[in-house]
């Protein structure tokens, strides 16, 4: 925070009749006698302290009083600290270090300026929404904020007219518990919404909806009918709302609605869906070897720079950013890993040598295995032993094994499928497709081991799982939630990739083709080439109804030409081939920067992409979202 201040404080300050040339500029010296009291809050026209207008005996002209307590409050709003920060002795300390002149202005300045700077913001937020040359996508979701509680968030996703990818956080609901109690108004903080009761008992009790509250908010950001592309929900809300009920009136373009209801089309989250699947797969398991896991990583006593190093070094994000018991057990497992292969190369695991089983007598094997591990007690049961009562422990040392490669393995692929799809500041949607098919491929092939290779079936089996669970059982219980997943949404997961020069139709074929059976394969794949079709038809017949093209319209908002309203244009985007074939060029290709650089070329099509590649893939918020979160929640 010593850095922030630093530059917010001497960043702003002018050189009214500064040094001379190649002079240094002197820091201030604090004034002889005893320490000047704290200046109270002076009524004024002015929302600082009067004597910030002339500089005091001994302070440099230089020093602007105004502009860095400008700076201070800005530094407050954008980051979402509290307002009563500017109260506490050890800050107000530490700012009379940084510049002894400096007076900090009252708590009641600082939240007015927060107020109407929040209202500025928000004006000109709604004339960028207005003016977005597409459709856009809301994404909606719950945010744990540091002292405010949780927030239900409502985002605007679209691509500008500059083919930037942006995410504004547009509104902000406080949860509370049933029943609320309405406070927004006397405190002046964010609208209330409860969560913990389903909607219909609110309408029991004439208190609003959660769904109200999302469509009123809707109406007063000016999303007219014809400008929602889609909805995305957290898992959360899909429980709890009444999804065909929402925003009936707000149809979007029939190209793109995936059912025939006559309502915005309602997606869900990717990310909530590899999670899903992740958290299924943690359940499963033995919780005796997670806590061995925490155990032995505990014994280590790494300080803090040291496991910042390993989470660098293992390419792993901060534990809060998910907030996922499975992921804190992974980032568990990788770090001790990390520890065995450098530290300890005898604990290595090394492949045992393939008994010469038959495929029956391995299944006879794991049956008994099965069947011995049912009859046993828990670890942690209590059991009687020649007239006592004792009670058998679990290992509280970690051990590496084939298993633990196995959850390595399984919670790496989805981490990272998670990573793929979140970046910030990226237009992500083209990606869900190949990410959910790469995580259904590994789960796919150890179910497949689970059986029929037998160091890892034996493994597998006797131990690692809670009791009644089996390995195999589990594997294909998540791959079916990805296949469900797929079956659902592969028209909605298929229309970004299309639109990605990466991938284009004959990427989607050779997902369809692994993923689906062959009777079903070539009817979705189909489905989506004639959605594609007639999405291009709308978009060349009527126009754009979100806003109007950039290369359409001159200055003055007359037509300099038509586009071309015939299939010549998707043709021959389609033919002309993917722009790059895998590796590390498609990991660094900025699809909008390639749409910018074409959007001449396939001008209808670029449309369509434009609104398409906007589309929500995650609900991983960045820090720049959460502390925007945060400032919503206090109506600043």
């Amino acid at each position: 925070m010593t850095n922030t201040l630093k530059r917010h404080i001497y960043g702003c300050s002018r050189h009214d009749d500064g040094p001379p040339a190649k002079q240094q500029r002197p820091v201030p010296s604090a004034p002889a006698g005893p320490e000047r009291p704290l200046a109270p809050p002076v009524a004024s026209s002015s929302i600082f302290p009067e004597p910030s207008q002339a500089a005091q005996p001994g302070q440099r002209s230089w020093f602007n009083q105004e502009e860095c307590a400008a700076e201070l409050v800005r530094m407050i709003a954008s980051h979402g600290y509290p307002s009563s920060i500017v109260e506490d002795e050890c800050f107000r300390s530490l700012l009379r270090g940084l510049n002894p002149f400096f007076q900090m202005p009252s708590r009641a300045a600082v939240e007015g300026i927060c107020h109407s700077r929040a209202e500025e913001a928000m004006s000109q937020l709604k004339e960028t929404v207005a003016r977005c040359p597409g459709q856009i996508s809301l994404a909606t979701g719950i945010a744990e904020t540091a002292g405010e509680g949780r927030a239900l968030y409502m985002a605007c996703q679209f691509v500008d007219d500059e083919w930037a990818f942006q995410k504004w956080i547009v509104q902000v609901f406080k949860v509370v518990r049933f029943p609320p109690y309405n406070h927004s108004e006397l405190l002046g903080a964010a609208e209330e919404v409860c969560l913990d009761v389903p909607e219909r008992v609110l309408e029991q009790f004439s208190l609003p909806t959660t769904s109200a509250a999302l469509e009123e908010a809707v109406r007063r950001w000016g999303l007219l009918p014809g400008r929602l592309c889609s909805v995305a929900w957290c898992q959360e809300l899909q429980e709890r709302l009444r999804r065909q009920d929402f925003l009936e009136d707000y149809s979007c373009r029939e190209s793109f609605r995936f059912s025939a209801k006559p309502v915005v089309p309602v997606v869900t989250y990717t990310s909530d869906v590899l999670d899903s699947a992740a958290t299924l797969f943690h359940k499963a398991l033995d919780g005796n070897n997670e806590v061995a896991c925490l155990n032995t990583l505990k014994s280590l006593r790494l300080s803090h720079e040291e496991r910042a190093r390993r989470f660098s070094e293992l390419g792993l994000n901060h534990v809060g950013r998910y907030d996922k018991r499975w992921y804190s057990y992974y980032c568990g497992l990788e770090v001790l890993h990390k520890e065995h292969s450098e530290n300890n190369p005898a604990l290595a695991v090394v492949e045992e040598e393939r008994p010469d089983f038959s495929e029956s007598q391995l299944t006879e094997m794991l049956s008994e295995i099965r069947v011995s591990r049912e009859r046993q007690p828990p670890p942690m049961f209590c059991r009687v032993r020649d007239g006592r009562v004792v009670t058998k422990k679990p290992s509280s040392r970690h051990k590496e094994s084939l298993f633990t490669d196995l959850l390595r393995k399984i919670f790496g692929t989805i981490y990272r499928a998670i990573e793929a799809i979140s970046s910030p500041g990226c237009a992500t949607a083209s990606l869900c497709l190949g990410e959910v098919k790469k995580v259904r491929d590994v789960v796919q092939s150890e179910a497949m081991d689970a059986c029929r290779n037998v160091p890892k079936a034996i493994a597998y089996s006797k131990g690692g799982f809670g009791p009644g669970e089996d390995a195999n059982v589990v594997l294909l219980e998540a791959q079916g939630k990805l296949d469900k997943f797929l079956e659902d949404s592969y028209v909605y997961l298929s229309i970004p990739a299309v639109l990605d020069p990466r991938f284009k139709l004959e990427g989607v074929r050779s997902v369809f083709s692994e993923v689906f059976d062959e009777s079903v394969a070539p009817a979705n794949f189909s489905v989506v080439g004639k959605k594609i079709e007639d999405m291009f038809r709308d978009y060349s017949e009527g126009g754009m109804t979100g806003g109007a093209s950039p290369a359409a319209m001159d200055v003055d908002g007359t037509s300099q030409q038509k586009e071309s309203t015939t299939m010549d244009e998707l043709e021959h985007y389609l033919e002309d081939g993917v722009v790059v074939h895998g590796g590390e060029a498609a990991a660094g290709f900025d699809v909008l920067q390639w749409w910018k650089e074409n959007e001449v070329r396939y001008p209808t099509v670029a449309r369509m992409a434009r609104d398409a590649l906007a589309m929500p893939a995650s609900d991983l918020l960045s820090p720049e979202h959460l502390s925007r979160i945060r400032s919503m929640a206090r109506s600043y």
